[in-house]
This record gives C-alpha cells, sequence and structure tokens, in this order.
C-alpha cells in the first residue's frame, strides 16, 4: 500500500507492475501537516482521522480487508472507494484549499511588506497550508490535473456569484453566501 494524496494513475500502474509478484492495494490517510521531520512527528496523528482504501475491481477483497484492517488497528476511520472517486473528493476537500491558501498567500504577498504585522489569526489560518512542500503539490497537481480543474472551475464560479453580488451592491445575496458558507463550515465541527 501507499499514503500517498492521488491515487488513479498510482493504482493502475502499481497493479500493472506488480502483476503475479504481489497486490497493490491503494490507501491515503487524510492526516499530517505543513512540516515535515522527525522532529514534527506525532503519535497521534492518525487518531481518529479518515482513511481512503482504494482498490480495482479486480483487487482481490482478502487484500482489501487486509490493508483496512490495517488502518483500523491505527484507530482510523476507513473508507473504500475507487481510485478516481477518491480523487474527484480530495480534489475537492485537500486540493482546491491548498490551491486557494496559497493563491491568497501569494496575493497578499505582493502587497506591502509592512502590512504584515497587522495579519490576525484569520490570515494565519486560512494560509496555514500554503506552507506545504512546493515538490509535492506540484507532484499533486500533475497527478490530479483534469479532477482539480473541475475544482476550480466550481470556485470560480463561486467567486464570480460573489463579485456580481458586490458589483451590483446586492448585500442580501452577499448574506445568503455568507450564510450558506458559515452552514457549510459549522458541519465541519
Amino acid at each position: 500500500t501507499d499514503v500517498g494524496s492521488t491515487k488513479s494513475l498510482l493504482c493502475r500502474k502499481s497493479h500493472a507492475a506488480l502483476i503475479n509478484k504481489a497486490t497493490f492495494v491503494g490507501s491515503h490517510p487524510m492526516a499530517g501537516s505543513a512540516k515535515t521531520g522527525l522532529e514534527n512527528a506525532d503519535p497521534q496523528l492518525f487518531t481518529q482521522r479518515s482513511c481512503f482504501v482504494t482498490p480495482l475491481t479486480e483487487t482481490p477483497q482478502d487484500a482489501v480487508q487486509k490493508i483496512v484492517r490495517f488502518w483500523k488497528a491505527l484507530d482510523m476511520q476507513v473508507a473504500t472507494v475507487s481510485p478516481e472517486k477518491h480523487d474527484e473528493i480530495v480534489a475537492h476537500l485537500s486540493h482546491l484549499p491548498h490551491l486557494l491558501a496559497t493563491t491568497l498567500a501569494v496575493t497578499l504577498g505582493q502587497t506591502d511588506p509592512s502590512w504584515t504585522p497587522f495579519s490576525g489569526n484569520g490570515l494565519r489560518d486560512t494560509s496555514r497550508i500554503a506552507s506545504g512542500s512546493p515538490i509535492m503539490w506540484r507532484d499533486i497537481c500533475e497527478q490530479n490535473r483534469e479532477e482539480i480543474l473541475r475544482s476550480l472551475n466550481a470556485f470560480e464560479d463561486q467567486l464570480h456569484e460573489i463579485q456580481s453580488a458586490l458589483h451590483n451592491r446586492d448585500f442580501f445575496r452577499l448574506q445568503h453566501i455568507f450564510e450558506r458558507g458559515k452552514r457549510y463550515r459549522d458541519s465541519l465541527d
């Protein structure tokens, strides 16, 4: 198995490379941080976190169950989905947020540096994941390009709706957008 952030290409290539040698079952624990290295190890990293197991249709069920048991033994909540479904889900719930945090950080990095001391917790919270490895995120974007583009298109449509409400001074519409956003964010807790 593995712990990579994209699955479609990896699962198919690993399956093909290991035919008659071993069975590959993809995994992706949805846990981690932007910090790397042994000094940032966290013994509770996987506790009660989500983990995808991504078998192909031809993967033997006993191999899938072995990997599921492995992650459950680490106290993870396991969901079994196809590699393609995994890539669609994480493009929206993981890759899009990283791209938005990066875009925000790049945009604000072009402003007057003397403003930086005035940043609050909201900016730190919103941009935290932009600290991730640029090389790893380049690779994720390369591997999951199509699904990420779909998620960006959906975000762009929503951003356009906000721009339109502001342009038209439709503050009730803007409030409705804020209410929808609050409902979703509150549901994460």
